[in-house]
């Protein structure tokens, strides 16, 4: 990630703000795919990875270690989506029929 000089915080705070959101949303939405395709990511370099494997296959991470801080608990009951009643998908914060 491109780190912003200080300067150009401050001339634009808007739109760095803006960034950030987007740039967080989409980290959520990448990681709410992975889960669907039955992956993960790698927390060290950001590779999307094999459910099974045991290391990442392009940093080498051990992933069943790395697994704990990076992917939620899809063991628990989601819920069910208060807009449209459809229940949710386990470790996805949106709903994927109404959103």
């Amino acid at each position: 990630m491109i780190a912003l000089s200080e300067e150009i915080k401050s001339m634009c705070p808007d739109m760095v703000e803006a960034l950030d959101r987007n740039r967080k949303e989409y980290e959520q939405d990448r990681k709410e795919q992975a889960v669907l395709k039955g992956m993960r990511i790698c927390p060290n370099c950001g590779a999307e990875q094999d459910k099974i494997a045991v290391r990442c296959t392009v940093c080498g991470i051990n992933m069943n270690d790395a697994q704990k801080t990076i992917m939620p608990n899809t063991e628990q009951s989601a819920g069910f989506c208060p807009k449209c009643g459809n229940k949710l998908v386990a470790g996805i914060k949106k709903c994927l029929t109404c959103s």
